[in-house]
């Protein structure tokens, strides 16, 4: 019986002695530049970040980033493209989580910011990831998720080329106001379910783009996309088969001016067809940040 105790305070202890270690091997860095860096520990970010060039987080770290954080990217030109190729790459995990009174930006570092002044917040083959209460601006392409589970709720996304981007990903983007972009969000489904649902997504030039490859497994459902200048959503030139989008609000209840703002086969015969019926006739309420225009830096 004594021994069996002694066993179980010898197992306590290595566990809290591994427990303790673990805690110590969490780098902690504040108000810092990076300069073409590779994290390879568990990192926690805050105060004010610089990122000049590629922040690689390899596949033994997790990066954490605490409410109040500003990750400013300097624009740096690897070729004659005018994007620049500063950018956070995760290969292990990212967990971005604001509050509401204390969100984090991502945005240029640069004193007349404009679209393309950084590349991306790309997570590719990673662990699962969170964004949550964060603000997204003057990127390529402010999110981008592929091959990794994913949550990102209560953000802002705008000024950006893209605003969210996905493909192949178990993702759920939810509660999110998605404006000013070019496409507000961009995917390729590829039979991973996606659910995009409780957002706004409005005056960009196209609020869902659809580029190819979608079986219809996700659920995009309870929206308010409407005043998107070219399309309210749009299917890719390879987007043969139809894709559903019930009970999200248009903007309007006539289905003419529906139809007219869904790039489908309507105007393209090859593509496949928009379901958007049952729709909303009213705008749905949704998630508003107390603070979504104000200037951060």
């Amino acid at each position: 019986m004594l021994n069996r105790k002694m066993l179980k305070l010898t197992i306590l202890a290595f566990s809290l002695f591994i427990f303790s270690c673990a805690r110590h091997n969490i780098k902690k860095i504040s108000d810092y530049e990076f300069d073409n860096a590779v994290i390879t520990q568990d990192t926690v970010l805050s105060g004010s970040i610089t990122i000049k060039g590629s922040l690689i987080v390899k596949k033994s770290a997790n990066l954490t980033i605490l409410p109040g954080t500003i990750i400013r990217f300097k624009k740096f030109l690897k070729d004659a493209d005018d994007i620049s190729d500063s950018d956070i790459y995760v290969e292990g995990s990212i967990h971005a989580v604001g509050t509401e009174d204390n969100p984090i930006l991502f945005t240029s570092a640069e004193k007349k910011p404009t679209m393309n002044d950084w590349k991306y917040l790309m997570v590719n083959f990673g662990r699962k990831s969170e964004l949550k209460h964060c603000i997204v601006e003057y990127a390529f392409s402010g999110v981008q998720i592929h091959f990794t589970e994913a949550k990102i709720t209560k953000s802002v996304f705008r000024n950006n080329r893209d605003g969210v981007r996905f493909s192949t990903a178990k993702i759920t983007v939810k509660d999110n106001n998605i404006y000013d972009n070019v496409n507000g969000i961009r995917y390729e489904e590829r039979k991973a379910p996606a659910l995009i649902t409780q957002n706004n997504i409005t005056n960009n030039k196209i609020g869902i783009f659809c580029v190819i490859k979608s079986d219809d497994a996700s659920t995009i459902t309870n929206n308010n996309i409407f005043n998107n200048t070219d399309y309210n959503v749009k299917l890719g030139l390879d987007q043969s088969s139809d894709i559903t989008l019930k009970n999200n609000y248009w903007g309007s209840v006539d289905e003419k001016e529906i139809k007219n703002k869904l790039f489908d086969k309507d105007f393209d015969d090859t593509l496949g067809q928009i379901i958007y019926s049952p729709y909303l006739k009213r705008q749905i309420k949704t998630y508003k940040p107390k603070q979504p225009h104000t200037q951060l830096q």
